[in-house]
């Protein structure tokens, strides 16, 4: 019966390798949704809801004009520079390109090959709980290239 669990865990795990890998980079994702949001403000733009917490009324203000482009030029290195993980994130990737340069991620990965099996998952979860004693960090800087 364990068998027959770790088999159906094997082929679950290469079932998430395979779709995993046929997904585009993470670049053209993040401009697809990019451009998806642009599109969308075009459409809604006017549109208006209340926000429940402050009573405020929020508009959708539209990106597919020449004010919407001037807005989009004028932001986005503020933008870019008031997102609140991004001091977080940069860290991470520095301190992973420390960890990669020094040996330290080979050494892991050299580790983690002598688990046995059926210990493997529990290691790789593990390390994923580790990484996300980094608030979510690994996450961000264990994308593949």
């Amino acid at each position: 019966m364990a068998q027959a669990n770790e088999g159906l865990l094997m082929k679950f795990v290469n079932w998430i390798e395979r779709v995993g890998n046929k997904l585009p980079h993470m670049f053209w994702i993040f401009l697809g949704l990019w451009f998806l949001v642009i599109i969308l403000s075009g459409i809604f733009g006017g549109v208006s809801a209340v926000d429940p917490a402050k009573g405020e009324e929020i508009k959708v203000v539209s990106l597919l004009n020449r004010e919407g482009l001037a807005w989009i030029l004028t932001n986005m290195v503020s933008n870019f520079a008031k997102f609140p993980p991004l001091g977080l994130v940069l860290v991470m990737m520095m301190a992973a390109g420390f960890a990669e340069r020094s040996g330290f991620i080979p050494a892991l990965m050299k580790t983690l090959t002598k688990v046995p099996d059926k210990y493997l998952i529990p290691a790789i979860f593990i390390v994923g709980i580790c990484g996300n004693l980094a608030s979510d960090a690994s996450l961000l800087t264990s994308s593949p290239p």
